[in-house]
């Protein structure tokens, strides 16, 4: 999977933001945000076996 990270300045004004996850890699999950917990839980999809283009 192809990434890139631009300093912490420009990726995001979200202080503690560490990258972002595009949506060609969150495609291939079912995505379950716990927010009483602070946690993503990211489960395989049916496409999660897909190629990346």
């Amino acid at each position: 999977m192809v990434t890139a990270f631009a300093d912490a300045e420009i990726r995001s004004r979200q202080p503690g933001a560490d990258g972002v996850l595009s949506n060609a890699a969150l495609r291939r999950f079912r995505a379950i945000f716990d927010y009483r917990n602070n946690l993503l839980h990211l489960k395989p999809n049916e496409m999660f076996d897909e190629p990346f283009r």
